[in-house]
């Protein structure tokens, strides 16, 4: 494993700070020596921690281990800092397999274009109701709402709501609680950067909340019923302008996801039946039939 030990403990101690801990705690729990960390960070230092003590400190600290020797947490804003620490959370719950992502492909985005039905929250009607038009890109590289047959659908993105978007591979979403989802939505669009330069074509991250929550339009004071319940898309931010810093972090867990979405699925019954075999326990989960 490569990596830079002075942003490694630049990481570490910033974290410590930053979650109000002990140094001897997270010794502790890494199954360190008490003074470790101090010995480690002294710059006459010439040796590296091991692979497997640098997984101990992340897990203790709450972040993946990639993110504790790639990432950078001596830097960030109060808002940014907190977003960092989200995202590296559910990083390292979906590396350990405790996040479950449900996958929403690019047919099911078409599928949501053409029929009209609010089934995506990102796919909406033009404000203004003109036709978008065709575009000169090839269908096959994506589905997007500037084709003629989606009339005045539209993809939307927080990060540009009057351009023409498009999403540019499966997006992912998960429960972080009985009335919450968050997605992840992989978008591309065409901008120009400078005024006498074509557009150019830009892929960046949109990030959401969907809260099962009140009508934030209701008037203060009305009487709540159940029909003003409904699904509300929240904007937490995105990597075309206002979280460009998170992007490392941002298309870090993208592809842990992606990974996943891939791997065999193997349920906690077989998982623990498979752990009893490997740990060499002669005891079996079941009864034998007689």
């Amino acid at each position: 494993m490569e990596f830079n030990r002075a942003k490694l403990m630049e990481n570490i101690m910033s974290l410590i700070q930053q979650k109000g801990l002990k140094i001897g705690d997270v010794e502790a729990e890494a199954g360190v020596s008490t003074g470790y960390l101090s010995r480690l960070s002294k710059k006459e230092t010439d040796s590296a921690p091991s692979a497997d003590i640098v997984w101990k400190l992340a897990k203790a600290l709450g972040v993946s281990t990639d993110m504790l020797i790639e990432g950078d947490f001596s830097h960030a804003t109060d808002n940014l800092l907190y977003m960092r620490n989200f995202i590296s959370r559910l990083k390292y719950m979906t590396d350990v397999n405790e996040m479950d992502w449900k996958t929403i492909t690019m047919a099911d985005v078409e599928d949501a274009l053409k029929s009209g039905k609010d089934s995506l929250f990102f796919v909406k009607e033009r404000q203004d109701g003109q036709d978008i038009g065709k575009t000169e890109r090839p269908r096959s590289d994506f589905y997007n709402a500037s084709l003629a047959e989606y009339g005045t659908r539209r993809i939307h993105s927080m990060a540009a709501p009057n351009s023409i978007i498009w999403v540019t591979g499966s997006s992912y979403f998960c429960w972080i609680d009985d009335k919450t989802k968050f997605y992840m939505i992989p978008m591309g669009g065409d901008f120009a950067t400078e005024d006498d330069q074509p557009p150019e074509t830009i892929e960046f991250y949109d990030l959401y909340l969907e809260r099962w929550t009140v009508n934030p339009d209701l008037p203060e004071g009305s009487t709540v019923s159940g029909k003003d319940y409904n699904w509300y898309a929240l904007p937490l931010c995105n990597t075309l302008n206002n979280a460009q810093e998170l992007a490392g972090d941002i298309h870090a867990l993208y592809n842990a996801i992606a990974r996943r979405e891939y791997d065999l699925k193997i349920t906690g019954e077989v998982r623990a039946v498979i752990d009893n075999f490997m740990l060499g326990s002669n005891e079996l989960p079941f009864n034998e039939p007689v």
